[in-house]
């Protein structure tokens, strides 16, 4: 059996690994406002899945690969989120 970290540094980095593995969301309220943040943070186009009005694309920056959405899809006022994948 494993013994449990008791040491503070430890725990404090097991806490941060931990809090890196979650997946991270941002919302943004406009696509302009979300292409900024990626250029400013040096994220490249993967590849694009949009059609017509509906927005999904992927970025990745080094290994890092995120995506962008609408989140929640109302017709009158749309906001995107990034969200990381890997």
């Amino acid at each position: 059996m494993k013994k449990q970290c008791e040491n503070p540094n430890g725990l404090a980095n097991i806490k941060a690994i931990k809090d890196s593995k979650a997946k991270k969301l941002m919302i943004f309220n406009t696509l302009w406002n979300v292409k900024q943040y990626l250029t400013e943070h040096n994220y490249r186009l993967l590849s694009n899945y949009s059609h017509k009005n509906d927005v999904y694309k992927l970025y990745r920056k080094c290994s890092k690969v995120i995506s962008v959405k609408p989140y929640r899809q109302n017709y009158d006022h749309v906001k995107y989120q990034i969200e990381v994948i890997k």
